[in-house]
């Protein structure tokens, strides 16, 4: 199973896909993207910045914290810009 097809399932799974909207295949391409860089070479991907990185780190804890029966928090109001930094990274 590829990355997208496991980052597809956990947003629908855990109800965070109703924030990626129309643009949730190339998010989850775009977080794979992300996350292959950082794991695999240890450095971002060309076309990313790190506040992408935040946001996909944000995006992360979320998940747990709901895999975990927990309410993920906002400390840094994310949720504010969600649906922008959405569009900006799926453009990538």
């Amino acid at each position: 199973m590829s990355g997208k097809d496991k980052l597809s399932f956990l947003f629908k799974e855990y109800e965070l896909h109703k924030y990626l909207g129309e643009d949730s295949s190339n998010m989850c391409d775009a977080f794979a993207r992300v996350r292959n860089g950082l794991v695999h070479d240890g450095k971002l991907p060309p076309k990313y910045h790190s506040d992408d990185v935040e946001f996909f780190i944000y995006l992360t804890q979320s998940l747990v914290a709901k895999v975990l029966g927990l309410k993920p928090t906002d400390i840094y109001k994310y949720k504010d810009t969600f649906k922008d930094r959405i569009k900006k990274i799926s453009k990538g």
